[in-house]
């Protein structure tokens, strides 16, 4: 399966009791993984 290089992913985050919108780059391995997740979470199964 071809994947990124890297990707920007939005997510939110639990601080203050409270949901915060967030944003991170993830490269090699991370951004690996987390489209391989994201696949699945869309009913991909590779």
């Amino acid at each position: 399966v071809q994947r990124y290089d890297w990707i920007r992913v939005s997510y939110d985050r639990f601080q203050d009791g409270k949901l915060v919108p967030a944003k991170k780059k993830l490269e090699g391995n991370a951004a690996q993984a987390v489209q391989h997740m994201i696949d699945h979470c869309e009913g991909i199964l590779v």
